[in-house]
């Protein structure tokens, strides 16, 4: 889990509280990690904040709250949020009439990690047997170097691996695989006589689709007899 500290510092004794919005005017429900408008209504569109005082000077405290971005986004496709601090008025916390006391502090979230992330499919293709009559793929995600699970992001994710041999102008074949083929964290399955030529090298381009959103990967494999 990664967290993000949200800050403002203000004057002392309010009561302090942040909501998150996307670009699309729709404010992060903390109860289930979905934004929502205003009128759906969202349970918890905000986190309170918890005062530090004697920070700052005299009369002042820093409020501070810490957010899963797990709640802001845990997918492939990255999210452009706002952080905006209000000051409750009345009881509880209300988005339609407090007032905003900070300026809007915009962050991306990417697979539950703060800005765009560097992410890469790696895929790995051998040969079964001596005969190369079955060809074994894995595939596996990887998020700012470290591995992972494709169905922590998507229950439902699944993959693609193509293989061309290299100079030429056709696909060898493709190979597909869905949540069932998923070993620790990898899609792991097995392609049936998948006629590769001794000595000659292929190119392997794998893809992972999870939420709608495919990202790929190519590799080299080489076929020695």
């Amino acid at each position: 889990m990664a967290t993000e500290t949200l800050s403002k510092l203000y004057t002392e004794s309010l009561n302090i509280y942040f909501a998150i919005w996307n670009k699309a005017g729709q404010v992060l429900d903390f109860a289930d990690g979905t934004f929502k408008a205003l009128s759906a209504p969202p349970t918890t569109p905000y986190v309170a904040a918890t005062e530090r005082g004697d920070v700052g000077g005299t009369g002042k405290s820093l409020y501070v709250a810490d957010i899963d971005l797990d709640d802001v986004n845990r997918g492939a496709a990255v999210t452009q949020a706002t952080a905006i601090a209000y000051q409750r008025a009345g009881g509880s916390p209300n988005l339609s009439t407090d007032s905003a006391i900070s300026e809007p502090v915009d962050f991306a979230v990417q697979f539950g990690r703060l800005g765009a992330q560097d992410v890469v499919v790696q895929s790995q293709v051998s040969v079964k047997s001596t005969e190369g009559a079955v060809a074994q793929i894995s595939a596996w995600l990887e998020v700012a170097g470290e591995k992972v699970d494709p169905l922590d992001i998507d229950a439902s994710a699944t993959c693609s691996v193509t293989v061309r041999e290299h100079g030429e102008g056709t696909d060898l074949f493709t190979e597909a695989g869905d949540a069932t083929d998923v070993e620790n964290g990898r899609f792991e399955y097995e392609k049936n006589i998948p006629n590769f030529t001794d000595d000659r090298q292929y190119e392997v381009e794998a893809s992972i689709t999870m939420n709608g959103v495919t990202v790929s990967g190519t590799s080299n494999v080489v076929v020695i007899g």
